[in-house]
């Protein structure tokens, strides 16, 4: 529900979904909710490069365009509905450290305003995160 005002809300259906794969090329194994740990993990005087997963993932979000009706968000600024394409590598240096950079392109239903005149159906990113683990 959303609150529009004193005495009323509005309910808004969304319906969203993920898929995700992953592949581990060095060939360790990946138990659910734990971490990988490689078999030769970074050590350049051992010639150790750590363990490397690609990994792959599509999500989506629709948004009923009722949003637009009650006054919450703007239809000539906004998008109800994005796809997102998420590649990247995960390097695992250690049991404890990995650093993952990710490509993402996000596909909107309509023409989203990203300031200063610019609207794009589309956006490409880059992320990267740095993980230490305890």
């Amino acid at each position: 529900e959303v609150d529009i005002g004193t005495f009323s809300d509005e309910e808004i259906d969304m319906d969203a979904w993920y898929i995700a794969l992953t592949w581990i090329l060095t060939g360790e194994d990946k138990a659910l909710e734990n971490r990988i740990k490689p078999e030769n993990p970074f050590d350049l005087e051992k010639g150790g490069w750590g363990a490397f997963e690609l990994a792959f993932r599509v999500a989506s979000l629709d948004i009923d365009e009722n949003i637009f009706d009650i006054g919450v968000a703007s239809s000539a600024t906004n998008s109800n509905q994005v796809t997102t394409f998420t590649g990247g590598v995960n390097w695992y240096l250690t049991r404890n450290f990995r650093i993952s950079p990710n490509v993402v392109i996000e596909n909107f239903d309509d023409d989203v305003d990203f300031g200063g005149g610019r609207t794009e159906d589309s956006a490409f990113g880059f992320l990267c995160r740095f993980q230490i683990d305890f």
